[in-house]
């Protein structure tokens, strides 16, 4: 069960946070989350986003226009 309160099959899966800590650059954009080569969401300044994958290794970086995460 899911803190909220849906039922959700999550078997074999791991889920993958990233936190944003706020910050007054780019404060305005979504910074974009990619793994394994795809983009799979975005993170808002001061926000967080979750992202449920299959247990094992993956590239994970996030993007901004042409500036991006090691």
């Amino acid at each position: 069960m899911l803190a909220s309160g849906k039922a959700s099959v999550r078997m074999n899966l791991a889920t993958i946070r990233i936190r944003r800590p706020q910050a007054f650059a780019a404060y305005l954009r979504e910074i974009s989350v990619f793994i394994d080569g795809t983009k799979v969401g975005g993170v808002k300044n001061g926000g967080e986003a979750r992202f449920d994958v299959r247990p094992g290794g993956h590239s994970i970086y996030v993007k901004l226009d042409f500036y991006k995460s090691k």
